[in-house]
């Protein structure tokens, strides 16, 4: 995989992390509702209360699923922050940033650091190019 499709894999992390998100959030009302459901019936021995139970607890599985997936999503973001900032030049740095952090267009990054958009692509590729060039160096000493 180049720098660049490794550094675009934040975008779909991140919607992937909201996605996520709001999954659990909807588990979550499942489960107060299902819980109070259970809460609601009558102390005795029979079988609804024993499905409640076992949705309740695949609620929760399912919920701790979740739970692991988004930290799995949020290392991957980590490693792309970290190749990120290994990048000296501040310019440079923010352009990235803004872009795969941020997930600003264009326009925007450019606004935002007061520079014209070529100078913007410059930064950027630039940016791209130090950063392959240090890949392809440490996997030369692996």
């Amino acid at each position: 995989m180049n720098i660049k499709d490794f550094l675009k894999q934040a975008f779909d992390i991140n919607r992937e992390i909201d996605n996520k998100l709001e999954q659990l959030e909807r588990l979550k009302e499942l489960a107060v509702k299902t819980t109070s459901i259970i809460s609601d019936m009558p102390r005795g021995s029979n079988k609804q209360g024993s499905n409640l139970e076992n949705a309740i607890i695949k609620i929760q599985e399912q919920q701790e699923k979740l739970d692991r997936e988004v930290a799995h999503l949020i290392d991957k973001q980590t490693q792309i922050a970290a190749v990120i900032a290994s990048v000296e030049n501040y310019d440079e740095r923010m352009v990235l940033e803004y872009r795969y952090l941020c997930f600003k267009p264009w326009r925007a990054i450019a606004k935002a650091m007061r520079l014209s958009s070529e100078r913007v692509y410059y930064l950027h590729r630039n940016a791209i190019e130090k950063i392959s060039k240090i890949k392809v160096n440490d996997s030369k000493r692996q």
